[in-house]
């Protein structure tokens, strides 16, 4: 059994175990996705989402406590708060993402201040110098932050308004999932959206076509203005997490498709 949690490498030595294997166990629809296009046998390829165990997550806040911890971590009273988590690097495309949506967005919407949270990747740290530099020449440095890496985590996804993430791709999105949990509502692009976001309206409006930037710019200008969506959405995205990441759900899974495999070795099984 191949458990597959990103990107499925082309590597001779990924085949050949793939090849091999006689279940495959994918993160995600999108992991599922890449190894049937690696011309591999999908009939053998199941797709199990990670669970999140969410008695041990912090409850939402709203109110006096919510705008105290705002403030705290320094959130302009009246801005609409957007996360980008992640590190900062050519993989999660955060100067892209700046260039040809978030600053754009930005210079409309003047409530509207983001945050990353993330250290900058050290293998390639002009990528974050260049995007600093973006950030300045839009004059826009104090509305957009680089906060470096962060272990108060939970208390910003707490405190934000939403979630964005436009990277190349991801397995399954650990910063969503984690905002989803704690009942924030996510802004992303189809190759990174974990396909249960599709299933309701109130998520699915959030998530952009990859290569869309303008749909994107849009869909962070539209997010600013219409906090009733906003509350909506992150609703739904909880009551997702809940229902379809539970561990014992997940655990169920698992077992299944193990049984399901044993089951067709007893038949290939052959005949004393």
């Amino acid at each position: 059994v191949l458990h597959v949690r990103g990107v499925p490498s082309v590597r001779s030595v990924w085949r050949i175990c793939a090849r091999l294997a006689d279940l495959i166990v994918a993160v995600s629809e999108g992991v599922r996705d890449k190894i049937a296009r690696a011309a591999l046998d999908e009939r053998k390829v199941v797709c199990v989402y990670n669970p999140v165990d969410t008695s041990s997550l912090p409850q939402p806040i709203e109110g006096e406590a919510r705008e105290a911890l705002r403030r705290r971590l320094g959130i302009e009273e009246g801005h609409f708060a957007l996360g980008y988590v992640g590190v900062v690097g050519p993989k999660k495309r955060q100067l892209e993402f700046l260039e040809r949506a978030a600053i754009p967005a930005c210079l409309e919407e003047p409530q509207l201040g983001l945050y990353f949270l993330g250290r900058p990747d050290g293998r390639c740290p002009e990528y974050f110098r260049e995007c600093l530099r973006l950030v300045e020449r839009a004059g826009l440095s104090e509305r957009i932050k680089f906060l470096g890496h962060r272990n108060d985590v939970w208390d910003w996804y707490l405190a934000l308004d939403a979630v964005v993430l436009a990277s190349k791709f991801e397995g399954l999105p650990r910063s969503l999932i984690e905002a989803m949990a704690v009942g924030r509502p996510v802004i992303c692009t189809d190759n990174v959206a974990p396909r249960m976001l599709l299933e309701r309206e109130e998520t699915r409006r959030w998530v952009v076509r990859d290569g869309d930037w303008e749909g994107l710019r849009r869909a962070l200008v539209e997010a600013s203005r219409d906090a009733r969506a906003m509350a909506e959405g992150g609703r739904a995205s909880r009551e997702m997490v809940a229902k379809r990441l539970d561990i014992e759900r997940i655990a169920a899974e698992v077992e299944e498709a193990y049984l399901a495999l044993l089951g067709r070795n007893r038949l290939r099984r052959p005949k004393e």
